[in-house]
This record gives structure tokens, sequence and C-alpha cells, in this order.
């Protein structure tokens, strides 16, 4: 060991002559790491090769012998598991023959997250009236939720949608007879336990089926693209995410079917290592933390498509042109844990995350524990100590 460090010594203080040098150049593809370069190399004479990684924001030096043929794992001398593009510079006093096998792998460190779950999409399909309280669709898709507009509200003082209504769905010589659930312009048909595709007719009945103006149904459309599937997590409970950094921005993109249980939209662990939950109770959308509870207005229930952002500390829900919550959360940061948990399996469809910005940890929580520890500890001490001088005078 000693003479390969007095051999290293030498060669670097005798003057350097380059007879061979090549340059490499490693192109990762997103979502990747280069992880490991082998050097295989085959050499005509005993010498060193010196040299030099540039990955665009450090730059490493390393130098190790050759004679005759061998291999060289560059882990073994340099810090890797590089995102970026990168250039490999080699150059020794002696002709070599070299190849280069770069190792690449997962990036799970990125500054930027794009991950996706998805099996199907909501999408909204309209029927063609072809009667007097009469609907029809065909259609290759399931439908899991049927939907009635009515552009009637109150009829000589009469509030419409305190009429009786029923609707009979039939498709593939079946039938289930419902009674919608709504208020106001728009009522809603639960079908996702029978999912009908085919021709679906829809068959009006009571007081009320004279206001109906116009039907649609959101069908699930099969969606075969996986992204980075391995940040999302389709458990039964719910989705979990499995970059538990914080990130300064993120925004989410859900799809599924709402039946009216209490759940879980989101929940989040703040940079100051506190825990936020944005709970449905009740079909209102609340926050829940360690020293808050705010509650913004109702989802309606059916097929929903919510978008859940965060970002500068405010947290928001948004869906269908309404604004559900949009609060401020008082943290520059936080990171993602559970999407829709408690929703059942069935009834989740999509989710998108794209987080960016990633942040630190700032564990205030545990300072001011400590600090109060060490205040309340004196504050004990110059008690005693006060009592002890009142005793003795």
């Amino acid at each position: 060991m000693r003479r390969g460090v007095l051999l290293l010594a030498l060669l670097l203080s005798l003057p350097w002559v380059s007879a061979w040098n090549a340059t490499f150049q490693f192109h990762p593809s997103p979502g990747q790491e280069l992880d490991d370069i082998l050097i295989n190399y085959t050499s005509e004479c005993s010498s060193w090769v010196f040299g030099t990684f540039d990955d665009g924001s450090l730059v490493q030096d390393f130098a190790f012998p050759v004679n005759g043929s061998g291999s060289v794992d560059l882990q073994d001398y340099l810090d890797m598991g590089v995102p970026s593009n990168s250039t490999l510079y080699l150059e020794s006093n002696c002709e070599l023959n070299v190849t280069v096998h770069p190792r690449y792998g997962i990036y799970m460190h990125p500054p930027e997250v794009r991950a996706l779950s998805t099996e199907f999409r909501l999408v909204k399909i309209p029927f063609k009236k072809t009667g007097e309280g009469r609907f029809e669709i065909e259609t290759p898709w399931k439908l899991v939720a049927v939907y009635l507009e009515s552009h009637t509200i109150y009829d000589n003082g009469t509030y419409v949608s305190n009429l009786p209504l029923r609707v009979e769905v039939s498709w593939e010589n079946q039938s289930v007879l419902k009674t919608p659930e709504g208020r106001g312009t728009y009522y809603w048909v639960d079908v996702s336990d029978w999912k009908p595709r085919g021709r679906v007719i829809l068959k009006l009945s009571g007081r009320r089926a004279k206001y109906i103006d116009s039907a649609y149904g959101y069908a699930l459309v099969p969606h075969r693209e996986k992204r980075q599937w391995w940040l999302v997590y389709n458990y039964k409970e719910g989705y979990y995410f499995g970059d538990g950094r914080p990130w300064r921005e993120i925004l989410i993109k859900l799809e599924f079917l709402w039946k009216g249980e209490d759940f879980t939209l989101a929940s989040f662990v703040t940079q100051e290592e506190e825990k936020l939950s944005l709970k449905v109770e009740g079909g209102r959308v609340c926050l829940e933390g360690p020293h808050l509870k705010k509650c913004g207005s109702r989802i309606p229930r059916g097929a929903l498509k919510l978008t859940v952002g965060f970002q500068s500390g405010y947290l928001w829900v948004l869906g269908g042109g309404n604004v559900y919550f949009n609060e401020y959360t008082g943290t520059e940061a936080a990171a993602l844990i559970n999407l829709l948990w408690g929703v059942p399996k069935d009834d989740r469809y999509s989710v998108e995350i794209h987080a960016k910005d990633s942040s630190y940890w700032k564990p205030k929580k545990r300072m001011e524990i400590g600090l109060a520890e060490i205040l309340g500890g004196s504050a004990l001490v110059i008690s005693l100590l006060a009592l002890y001088l009142s005793r003795k005078h």
C-alpha cells in the first residue's frame, strides 16, 4: 500500500505527457440517473489513467493504474447517482483500448416529479332525447353515473325538486328502477353497481319528469398509460404517494365516484413535521391540523373530477368550475402522503400528481419543545432557589 502511494506521488511529480485521451458523454432519460460506469481496458504498457467526470454541477478527478487488461467501476472512485447529462474525460501516457458501459437506475430524488396511476378515465357522454321523459344512448363503455338536467327550478310557485321522480334504466334485457339524488337544476343516478353499456334507455316517471330537459352519463374509458407508477401505490384504503420530500408546489388531479362516505381527500406532513389532513365530512371539505380546523363548501355526490393544489402555503380544491376550499396553511412546503383514503378501490379511477420545487425539513416543533424544556427547567431552578432564600431569611 505504501509503495503504491509512493509510486503515485512519484508519477504526479513527473512531467505528464498524454499519449492517449478519450471523451465519453452520457444522457440519462427522464426519470433516470447514472449510477455507475464500467470501464474495460487493454493496455500495451504499465501506466496510469487520469480521468475527469463533469456532471454540470460538480467536477471530480480520479486515477487508476493499468497493466494489460482489466476493468474499473467508477462508483468506487466517484460520487455517482447523476440525473443530468455528464462527460467523462480519460487520458494516459500509454495507448489504450477502452470501452465504457453506463448503468442507469431510477432517479429517486428528482427536482420535479410527475406520477400517474390510471386504469380508467371518467368521460362525459350525452344521451339523446327520444320522447317525453325518454333518453337513449349507444355506448361501448360502462356507465357509473347518469345525470338529469332541468332548466326549471320553480313552476307556479312549486319547487320542482320537491316533486316525485323515478328513473328506469334498461340495457341488454336488464333494468333497474332508481330515485335520483340532487336538488336544483341537476340530479344524479348511481348505476355503478350494474355499469350498464350498449344501448341504454332512460324512462322517467313522476310529476318532475316533464321538467327534465337533457341527460348525460359518465363512462369508464380504459386508459393504459403508466408513467412513474412506482411513486403511486393503489392500496385497498386509498392511494399512497411514495416520494416523501416536502414540496413547495403540488398539483393533484383525481377522478372517482363519491357516494357520500366520509374520507380523507389528501393528507400532508408540513416541513415543520406537523400533519395536515384535508377531509370530507358530511360532504364538506375541511382542513384539520394540530391547532386548526377550517372548512370550505360541500362537494356533490356522484362522478367527480377534482383538482387539489398547494402553492406558496395555500391549499385549494377545485372541481367543475367551483372552489370547494381555499385556505392558507402557514407552511411553505409539505410532503404528500395519502389520497382518497377511505374511498372504495372500485370507485377510484385515476390520480395524477405533479410536484415541483422540493424543500427541506424544518423541525420547529422539536426546537420549541427543547426550548420549553430548558425554560421550564430554568424556571423550576429559580423557583426552588427563591424558596430556599425565603426560608433562610
